[in-house]
């Protein structure tokens, strides 16, 4: 016997296609499902045991399993048409809300009773799960800013101005180089300047010693 919670008094079918127009979605709403096969969440949770809700064998059970994924699983199953979601929750874990209906009388399912259906959906959730991941991680990546143009640019910056550090510091030593060769060339001209003057002298003084 499956136990189940209504919210709020009301039980919110999500059709398993979301293009269909309205009159599509009232013809499923039409359709009788309470004799279809009921799968909650708990039955692939591994954290549960077998006497506390779970239905498949602990190898093929995953942890923290939600009503989104069993239901993109057991569309992988059965064809979607006989597939819905209900917003259920299982008497054994009312936090984990969701119910799965499925119809094995009127489709040509990989699964031909309950646990040929639960197993086909174990066998199914670990790629739902990688994809619903992947997902979520390319919608994240979008969202973020771009880390390694961010960083291209900032490098791209920081050569810039190393090179503006690099040409000033090598004006500022051509500057100082000839200034230092102006002042050597000052220097060697006053010195040369003061050697003649010294010679002239001691001509002169040659001159007066030999009167």
């Amino acid at each position: 016997r499956h136990c189940a919670m209504e919210a709020d008094g009301e039980i919110e079918t999500i059709p398993s296609n979301v293009t269909m127009d309205s009159a599509q979605a009232q013809q499923q709403d039409a359709v009788d499902v309470s004799s279809w096969v009921c799968m909650y969440p708990s039955y692939f949770c591994k954290e549960r045991s077998l006497s506390n809700g779970r239905r498949v064998p602990l190898e093929s059970a995953l942890p923290s399993v939600c009503a989104a994924e069993v239901y993109e699983a057991t569309k992988r199953v059965v064809p979607p048409e006989y597939v819905r979601i209900e917003n259920k929750t299982y008497c054994r874990d009312y936090l984990n809300r969701g119910r799965i209906r499925v119809s094995l009388k009127d489709c040509s399912a990989k699964a031909k009773n309950r646990q040929q259906l639960f197993l086909a959906v174990a066998k199914e959730l670990p790629f739902v799960r990688s994809a619903m991941e992947q997902a979520q991680a390319m919608a994240q990546a979008q969202l973020k800013p771009n880390k390694k143009n961010k960083g291209a640019k900032d490098a791209a910056a920081a050569i810039e101005s190393a090179k503006d550090v690099a040409a000033m510091a090598a004006a500022a030593a051509a500057e100082e180089g000839e200034e230092s060769s102006a002042a050597a060339a000052a220097a060697a001209s006053s010195s040369g300047g003061s050697s003649s003057q010294a010679r002239g002298g001691s001509s002169k003084k040659g001159k007066k010693g030999r009167r």
